[in-house]
């Protein structure tokens, strides 16, 4: 739900009444790093990386328009002549 009127406007979770803010979300991005982290063949520092990005970037007022873009030299097998990995973010 959205409340709130133009640079006010606030996202509300309904079933408990939390706003959607960088407060919320920065728990979350910790939790779910240490998840993603401890994931076999995924690079500890690479999440890392991300997670702190994303905390960066729901403190923005315009966040980054391709985020994807902004981690690619993070991701692994980019740019490696002669080979093609998935990428571990």
């Amino acid at each position: 739900m959205i409340t709130g009127e133009g640079e006010g406007k606030k996202l509300i979770i309904k079933d408990s009444n939390k706003s959607i803010n960088p407060e919320y979300l920065s728990p979350i991005f910790e939790e779910e790093g240490k998840k993603v982290a401890s994931l076999p063949g995924i690079k500890a520092e690479h999440v890392q990386i991300a997670s702190e990005y994303m905390q960066g970037q729901v403190k923005q007022t315009w966040p980054s328009e391709f985020l994807t873009s902004d981690l690619m030299i993070h991701l692994e097998g980019v740019g490696t002549v002669g080979s093609s990995r998935k990428s571990a973010l």
